[in-house]
């Protein structure tokens, strides 16, 4: 406890901010004269926290605290948090990847769990700002399987290999839909759908990324008007799934594969499951209900993906077409799932044995 004391009078003069619980307002005490009594004031209502959002990948969020006036001398002693206001307040110093930067007088750290945030400063001079309140909503995290690399692109389209999977270049469930990308040792590209809730309305749908296996968000709330999305409703231990980025095409000798620039194959549905019984993952053929997952969350973001009308995976001849076709991605950017639209009969895992048409893989987690 930083305490100042007047060793004329022997009165403490000011002392440690005590937090009122049940009115949310920052008190401290101080004698104005010597030798008066001392009394309680609410603090500077002016004095108030900011907290931001500054980086956003969907499974940890990049927190910025500063002052909320510009014309503040004092320098950040420290910053603290709490998530249930019972709770003690904890040192932000205990967070992942703590900076304080004394050129711009702020603090930066990372958070990874989901919830609602309280945070306030001390500064120097021993005042408290006001708290303010940020609420973290996270994803779940991609589950490689063995074998399966993460991969990017950078600015210029080259394609970059993950060597770390907290790698914050890697995927930004943010606005952007930088969804996560993965390779298998045979060459095929996926993409992870994480577990989600959405609700349709007569003009906008809207998703929530629900929490671990559960149909609750990532605050723990169930919402009013959310259901969760089919496919993990058939599936209550999946947190998400692969889906192979590209529709199934087939080399010379016959292997299944999910690459750009390839001639999609047509195929009996017959003829693929025995074929998927040869491939060496752990693999499905995607249903209808999967497919309509990428596209709710294509729908949310008023993404209009347009109809590959060429028989190319990918839409081009070429294996680096996709990276300029993005109206064929399910998240308008090279991050999405190619040729979910398409002028061709789509085969699922519920279609009729006897029906004719491509296809693509999911492979569950």
């Amino acid at each position: 406890m930083n305490v100042i004391i007047n060793f004329y009078t022997g009165n403490v003069i000011e002392k440690n901010g005590i937090k009122d619980i049940n009115n949310k307002v920052i008190h401290r005490q101080y004698d104005t004269n010597l030798g008066n009594k001392l009394v309680t004031v609410s603090l500077n209502s002016n004095l108030q926290t900011v907290a931001e959002i500054v980086e956003n990948n969907g499974l940890s969020q990049r927190i910025k605290i500063s002052f909320n006036q510009n014309d503040i001398k004092n320098n950040i002693s420290e910053v603290y948090y709490y998530t249930d206001e019972i709770e003690n307040s904890k040192l932000c110093t205990e967070l992942q990847d703590y900076i304080y930067l004394r050129d711009e007088n702020s603090v930066y750290f990372t958070i990874t769990k989901s919830g609602i945030y309280n945070f306030l400063i001390k500064d120097v001079n021993h005042r408290e700002y006001k708290s303010a309140q940020i609420e973290i909503s996270l994803c779940n995290k991609p589950v490689l399987s063995d074998g399966m690399t993460g991969i990017y692109w950078d600015e210029e389209g080259k394609e970059i290999t993950v060597e770390n999977e907290n790698d914050p270049q890697w995927y930004n469930y943010s606005s952007i839909l930088k969804f996560a990308n993965a390779k298998t040792q045979d060459g095929n590209y996926w993409v992870w759908i994480p577990r989600f809730l959405y609700n349709i309305t007569e003009d906008t749908t809207s998703i929530q990324y629900a929490i671990e296996t559960t149909d609750k968000n990532t605050q723990g709330k169930n919402i009013i008007g959310y259901k969760l999305q089919e496919t993990f409703k058939n599936n209550d231990n999946c947190y998400g799934f692969w889906v192979s980025k590209f529709q199934v095409n087939e080399d010379y000798n016959g292997s299944i594969s999910s690459k750009p620039g390839q001639t999609l194959t047509i195929t009996y549905m017959k003829d693929t499951d025995k074929k998927l019984k040869n491939y060496k993952l752990d693999v499905n053929l995607m249903s209808k209900q999967e497919r309509d997952a990428m596209i709710v969350i294509a729908n949310s973001e008023n993404i209009n993906i347009s109809n590959d009308l060429v028989h190319y995976a990918g839409g081009g001849v070429t294996q680096n077409d996709y990276i300029l076709n993005t109206k064929y991605s399910s998240t308008g950017n090279v991050y999405g799932v190619y040729d979910l639209i398409t002028s061709e009969n789509e085969l699922f895992s519920d279609s009729n044995i006897s029906d004719l048409g491509r296809y693509r893989l999911v492979l569950k987690k």
